[in-house]
């Protein structure tokens, strides 16, 4: 019984085919997003495809948006590009909130899975500078939980934890070791967030409701 759902983007294989979203998306979730909310980031797979014949999202460029729930601020990015990115620092230094979410597809930091970081030197800087706490992203099928990160030239700037969450069922891919990973794993998972006035706790649950 979440409040709501924040998705990472990926829902289908072909975001282009309406009976893939009928078959990987509806049929799945019958008897939840009839519901519980579901607020969606944008990934490749949707390939500039029928989503928004499906969705109605709080925004007018519906593809990236921001919303408030209780003391939580919550962005959801499409483009980590210089547009993209020039939009977030306007966004985020509007927010007043004491806990602050960005969802996006590309990780910022993945070791393992496709190993590749978008926007790695450009998006962590507008984060810390408006003390995001948590981001989560997809694209990788695995799990990932970073330590929280500063720079090394930076050891007093705030921290943020990096999630990559992409365990909703698609052909998990391996994961990797290092010094800055403090949980991973690829099998599939959701994760419960829980948010009070002074802390946030992470419940990580795969399909036996166990990781």
């Amino acid at each position: 019984d979440p409040k709501f759902i924040l998705h990472s983007g990926d829902f289908v294989v072909n975001g282009r085919d309406r009976e893939s979203w009928k078959k990987e998306f509806f049929d799945p979730l019958d008897g939840v997003i009839s519901h519980v909310p579901l607020f969606a980031a944008y990934g490749n797979h949707e390939k500039d495809g029928v989503m928004l014949d499906f969705y109605f999202l709080p925004s007018s460029d519906e593809l990236r948006y921001t919303f408030d729930y209780g003391n939580s601020h919550f962005t959801i990015v499409k483009n980590q590009d210089e547009e993209g990115l020039a939009w977030l620092d306007k966004e985020l230094g509007a927010a007043n909130a004491t806990w602050k979410f960005v969802v996006h597809h590309y990780p910022c930091f993945n070791v393992g899975g496709k190993s590749v970081g978008k926007a790695r030197d450009t998006m962590p800087p507008i984060l810390r500078k408006h003390k995001v706490d948590v981001t989560f992203a997809g694209d990788s099928h695995i799990y990932e939980r970073l330590y929280p990160l500063v720079p090394l030239a930076e050891p007093k700037a705030h921290p943020i934890t990096y999630i990559v969450s992409g365990g909703g069922g698609a052909p998990k891919y391996g994961t990797g070791l290092s010094s800055v990973i403090a949980k991973t794993d690829n099998m599939p998972h959701f994760i419960v967030v829980k948010v009070k006035p002074e802390s946030v706790t992470m419940d990580v649950r795969g399909v036996d409701d166990k990781l």
